[in-house]
């Protein structure tokens, strides 16, 4: 990881890895922190290591007063998903390096 990256860790509701990523943080404003990853990003599924990379730009958005997350990608057909999670960030949270949120993905 590079200086302005979050390492964004996934995990379903058993607990069990889902998602681990490198995302940057290009902003933050009054809608939340927003990480990004661009077209070719290496993360890593489960407790596999790196084994896939991003065929699309990811976008994630972590209010700063709400409990949920939201992760959007864009596919063809201009479909969006959206994924509702734990937010880890809030008013009185510090910012943090790794992220670590429980989804029910699959």
């Amino acid at each position: 990881m590079t200086v302005g990256e979050v390492l964004v860790s996934v995990r379903k509701f058993d607990g069990r890895p889902h998602r681990h990523r490198p995302m940057a943080r290009p902003r933050e404003d009054e809608q939340g922190v927003r990480l990004g990853a661009q077209v070719g990003t290496v993360y890593s599924k489960g407790d596999v290591g790196p084994v896939c990379t991003t065929e699309e730009p990811q976008i994630m958005l972590f209010p700063r007063d709400a409990w949920w997350t939201a992760q959007v990608t864009m596919v063809d057909l201009d479909l969006i998903r959206c994924v509702v999670a734990r937010n880890p960030w809030s008013t009185s949270a510090p910012d943090p390096e790794s992220v670590h949120i429980s989804s029910g993905g699959t």
